[in-house]
């Protein structure tokens, strides 16, 4: 790997250094969730989580990106100004895989594939997902299932929640039908029955991620501004040269030290040559190299300081190469200095261009800030047209039924259906509303989970068929006594969610 190599040739060439310096004097991939649901006051609330794949293959700058994500979430299916809205939050975190930041080493790859995990932890968490696409399956009779996809577009920041941009949707562009769910190939409920699946209570069996971009912008340009991979390994290179130039023209040679010797022995040997010669007093910079490489020398194991190592790594080696190329002029024997002098030259040459091309850098994605942004939703206060709004309370042991206002002869039919199962688990046909409350319940009870309470009229008197319910129970939200208005033929439910 690349940065192997330069962490190679850099354990190398300091070697060189301290010697010179003794002289001198210094694609969702699909993915499955985990789910749960339940009817809120009007609004239909999911909860899923789960992981997938997100590959880099939309650009250049990206190949080679294979991320795992964990994620969870919460849809919300609800009505504003009486249409269906989807609202979708979700929190991610990228968890392992591969990642590409810039490369700014002369004639190499622009960019370069690292290890997720090796990056340091301030850089993980600025990789940014975005335009995630989630598909919802519904359960519906006969084993089939009906389908809404929640189109991504907002940026979503790492271990931060992060709204969709809410889908509004009409009636016949909800519930999609076919097992294609591409445009133009989709077939959709009509409103009709659209309105008819939602009051009948909705369950999901499963949630699948289709598809994520990636935004690694903030991740570039920070690697950028704190990478010096490039800028050391160019200096070292530009140290070579001008120790060459001074071979050539003044004849002094690099060889007194053996490579075999510990980057910590020839620090102690450095500080001892400056002290007696410049009567400085403490260790040189060198001091501590041996351990320091020893510690970091492998490259895709960043520790949290690693950033800052290499800064002082660079700071050391401009002030020695610098020194190199400013040799006095008593150590400037002789009249050949073009060799050194042309090496000076193409050794400022070499460090200017790559400081010129690291800090010209602009990362290729576009900046999130210029990105779409997702918000929550206020969703209208469910109330059926029947005047029924949902009702959430636990320990239900019957619900009942009356004429409400003139005893007339009012007749209804009622059903309870299950939401998640789609089974009726209570039925009556006919029923005769007087003054006193008829109660019913299914065999067993009413359990935790979503049922629809189902009221058709069958005829109507004086006036419209009008009623009143009752949930005996403990309410939680909504009201316990609702009342009713219905034309014949006409039907009105109640949602009610059992909890424990």
């Amino acid at each position: 790997m690349a940065s192997e190599r330069f962490f190679a040739r850099l354990t190398c060439a300091l070697g060189l250094i301290c010697a010179t310096a003794f002289l001198i004097g210094t694609q969702p991939s699909p993915a499955q969730a985990q789910q749960s649901g339940s009817f809120h006051p009007g609004v239909f609330t999911h909860d899923f989580r789960g992981s997938t794949t997100v590959l880099g293959e939309a650009r250049p700058n990206q190949l080679g990106t294979n991320l795992r994500v964990n994620y969870e979430g919460q849809m919300r299916l609800g009505l504003v100004f009486g249409d269906p809205v989807l609202s979708v939050r979700i929190r991610n975190e990228v968890v392992g895989g591969t990642v590409t930041v810039p490369s700014f080493v002369p004639g190499g790859n622009r960019y370069e594939t690292v290890n997720f995990n090796a990056l340091p932890s301030e850089a993980r968490d600025l990789i940014d997902i975005y335009d995630m696409d989630v598909e919802f399956h519904f359960a519906r009779a006969l084993n089939t299932s009906v389908r809404i996809v929640a189109d991504g577009g907002a940026i979503m920041r790492q271990k931060q929640w992060s709204f969709n941009t809410p889908t509004g949707l009409d009636w016949d562009k909800t519930f999609i039908t076919t097992p294609s769910i591409n445009e133009p190939n989709r077939a959709y409920m009509s409103k009709a029955q659209a309105q008819d699946f939602w009051r009948s209570g909705l369950s999901i069996v499963d949630v699948t991620i289709r598809s994520a971009d990636l935004n690694l912008h903030d991740l570039h340009s920070w690697w950028a501004d704190n990478d010096r991979t490039a800028r050391i390994e160019t200096k070292l290179k530009a140290f070579a040269r001008v120790t060459d130039g001074v071979k050539r023209s003044y004849g002094y040679l690099f060889g007194n030290y053996q490579r075999s010797i510990s980057y910590k022995a020839l620090g102690n040997a450095l500080r001892d040559y400056e002290e007696a010669v410049s009567k400085r007093k403490g260790g040189s910079p060198y001091h501590n190299f041996g351990v320091w490489f020893d510690e970091y020398r492998t490259p895709l194991e960043y520790k949290p300081n690693y950033f800052a190592k290499l800064a002082e790594v660079e700071a050391l080696l401009d002030a020695q190469l610098e020194r190199l190329m400013s040799l006095p002029e008593n150590l400037r024997y002789g009249d050949n200095h073009a060799p050194y002098e042309q090496t000076v030259l193409e050794a400022r040459a070499m460090t200017a261009q790559v400081d010129r091309w690291q800090q010209g850098f602009r990362a290729e994605d576009r900046n999130p800030g210029s990105l779409p942004v997702g918000r929550d939703v206020t969703f209208d206060l469910a109330v059926d047209e029947s005047g029924l709004e949902p009702v959430t309370a636990s320990d239900i042991t019957s619900i009942g039924v009356r004429d409400h206002g003139d005893v007339d002869g009012d007749r209804i039919s009622i059903s309870v259906t299950e939401a998640r199962s789609g089974r009726v688990v209570y039925a009556e046909p006919n029923v005769l509303l007087e003054s006193r409350f008829k109660e019913f319940s299914p065999a067993g009870g009413f359990r935790p989970g979503v049922y629809t309470v189902s009221i058709t009229a069958l005829n109507e008197n004086v006036g419209f068929n009008t009623g009143e319910m009752r949930i005996k129970g403990r309410i939680l939200e909504g009201l316990a006594v609702q009342s009713y208005d219905l034309s014949t033929g006409e039907s009105g439910a109640l949602l009610v969610t059992v909890v424990e």
